[in-house]
């Protein structure tokens, strides 16, 4: 089973070694500002406030370029501040709508 491991991470690095050779690289966007020509929010968090609005907090999915290009955008949750607005939930029940309030005001 380990001579079967040892394989695969070799192809993969191989791979990895390829990938760089003709220009593919990782985004590196954790903790950077958002922007949305090379990243794609899936996830809003309410943050402290010692985290500017719009920073990312978690990578989802890894993006890449292609030389300078975009080839995939990273895929990622970003912070938010509420600053005392309420976060409304909207809740359906069979018979009536309620607008249910979490949070602080």
């Amino acid at each position: 089973m380990d001579g079967i491991q040892k394989g695969f991470e070799i192809v993969v690095n191989n791979y990895r070694k390829l990938l760089e050779e003709e220009g593919v690289t990782p985004m590196e966007a954790e903790g950077k500002q958002f922007d949305p020509y090379t990243h794609e929010a899936l996830l809003v968090e309410e943050c402290r406030d010692d985290i500017p609005e719009n920073t990312i907090t978690e990578v989802l999915d890894e993006g890449y370029y292609l030389k300078d290009k975009v080839l995939r955008p990273a895929k990622v949750k970003i912070s938010k501040h509420t600053k005392g607005t309420p976060l409304a939930v909207k809740v359906v029940n069979k018979d009536k709508d309620k607008t249910t309030f979490l949070g602080k005001n």
